[in-house]
């Protein structure tokens, strides 16, 4: 039998058995292959969020069921994911599909959606934790892209493990690019220190003002305070999320004065450096930089096979040197990427009883050559698209007029540079004009605060970003300021 849960309602159809088990057999292949491609096209953190917990109830007559474990995630991925799940599974099937959401309460779902403060607080907001997740330094291929990083968490950590005695690497932050393995190492970190008896937790940002808002709801603040303060290390992941949120940010400043002042340690990581995160308070900054920030580039391509290489060894399957250098090569740099290609790999020769060929690892890897946006994308192409959609010369963007439309135009261009492509914020100064620090900052707050609660804003940043995407492929433009530069450079060599 297989549940109909068409108009929310739940009805038993007898069905064939074995047409039933075929079909369950193939619409899962399907599902699990359609979830390894959105592993790689999402970013980390709403893959795990939205769909982490996601799972196929059943298909009939091309309709997928899939279970969710509340109506909030079941919201969310209706109005905000749906068109791109449909889309994927369309594809992975080669049919035409649809696509409906329920809240079950079976298997996944049956785990507490939000647990309550009865509940152990390690357990308490962390990110579900995954089969594949390292818990043991060793586990973490170290090269020297994160060769920094790794070697300073594991000192910091392994000496405060077994001395118990403030670090004068405190708090100590660690900060790069997406999928770059930043949760990784914060999660072994985490495993070690509770192997060693170390009252410790791991948390998301997300996690912690989560958690905030609940015992503010249920005027808890105070034992939300001990349960933190009391801890001797606190591991704080994707710090940025906090960017914007006051009330989040004052209640963590305290949290981490509080642990520093009783000796205890503070990790953390980010996307950006805490003075180059946009929206987070001063005060905060200065303290997350007073210890030791760590950065994470993103791996070389020889680093790439060397992650690739590893990645497969964990599925026990051995590809030759062509394929692990086809991928290396692709513009793809984050590891959460790359495990997302080398599991759309396995799965298609493991379920399809299919040898790993190059067509395989050629559409995996597909939607990054095809799509390279934010790697391929050059300040100057951005830019272009800003004068272009506003009708305003890169030349006038780049000066100093100070008229409304130019200064919009300008101030979306410092946004795009920074969200899109990560641009320091010092960088993105020179490349406007030699503007400052602080001003680019500024701009960037004031579009990210309009982008809250204007559509108009929002319809133009879009429209900004497909104008970039369409764009043919050309040599990387060069802007007014880097041309200046060179020709100095050119009357220097001259004399």
């Amino acid at each position: 039998m297989l549940l109909d849960w068409l108009g929310g309602r739940h009805h038993l159809r007898v069905l064939n058995v074995n047409a039933v088990m075929e079909n369950r057999l193939n619409s899962a292949e399907i599902w699990k292959r359609a979830l390894g491609k959105l592993q790689v096209q999402l970013p980390r953190a709403t893959f795990d969020t939205w769909l982490g917990d996601a799972y196929l109830l059943g298909e009939e007559d091309g309709l997928f069921i899939i279970g969710v474990p509340n109506a909030y995630t079941k919201g969310w991925l209706e109005s905000k994911l749906h068109r791109r799940i449909h889309r994927v599974l369309t594809e992975v099937a080669h049919r035409q599909v649809e696509v409906r959401y329920v809240v079950s309460t079976g298997e996944k779902s049956q785990q507490k959606e939000q647990p309550d403060y009865d509940v152990p607080l390690l357990s308490v907001g962390a990110k579900s934790a995954k089969p594949e997740a390292a818990r043991h330094f060793s586990d973490i291929v170290v090269s020297d892209f994160n060769r920094m990083a790794f070697a300073s968490l594991t000192t910091v950590v392994k000496e405060f493990a077994a001395t118990r005695q403030p670090s004068p690497y405190n708090p100590l932050v660690i900060y790069g690019g997406v999928g770059l393995g930043k949760t990784t190492l914060l999660r072994s970190a985490h495993g070690f220190l509770t192997d060693a008896g170390v009252n410790s937790l791991y948390i998301t940002a997300e996690g912690f003002t989560n958690q905030l808002i609940l015992a503010i709801r249920k005027k808890q603040t105070g034992e939300f305070r001990k349960r933190f303060r009391e801890l001797d290390v606190l591991i704080a992941d994707d710090l940025h999320f906090l960017a914007g949120k006051e009330s989040s940010q004052e209640e963590f400043f305290h949290t981490v004065n509080s642990i520093a002042e009783q000796g205890g340690l503070v990790i953390a990581s980010s996307l950006y450096h805490p003075y180059e995160t946009v929206g987070l308070d001063e005060a905060l900054s200065s303290m997350l930089s007073g210890g030791l920030t760590v950065y994470i580039n993103a791996p070389n391509a020889a680093e790439r096979a060397e992650l690739l290489e590893h990645l497969f060894s964990r599925h026990s399957v051995d590809v030759g040197k062509h394929v692990l250098t086809a991928i290396a090569e692709a513009p793809i740099t984050g590891i959460r990427e790359l495990s997302g290609v080398v599991n759309y790999v396995v799965a298609h020769a493991k379920f399809l009883r299919q040898e790993i060929t190059m067509e395989i690892v050629q559409r995996a890897i597909a939607p990054f050559v095809d799509g390279m946006s934010r790697r391929s994308m050059q300040p100057g192409a951005v830019l272009s698209a800003v004068s272009d959609f506003y009708g305003v010369p890169v030349g006038e963007i780049e000066g100093k007029s100070r008229r409304a439309s130019v200064s919009k135009a300008r101030q979306m261009a410092m946004y795009i540079l920074r969200e899109d492509m990560g641009l320091r914020l010092t960088r993105i100064g020179e490349l406007l004009g030699g503007r400052s620090h602080a001003t680019v900052k500024y701009a960037c707050q004031k579009i990210a605060r309009e982008l809250e609660g204007n559509a108009d804003i929002k319809r133009e940043l879009l429209e900004i970003r497909s104008i970039i995407r369409e764009a043919p492929a050309q040599a990387p433009l060069v802007t007014d300021v880097e041309r200046e530069e060179v020709l100095r450079e050119v009357a220097d060599i001259l004399g």
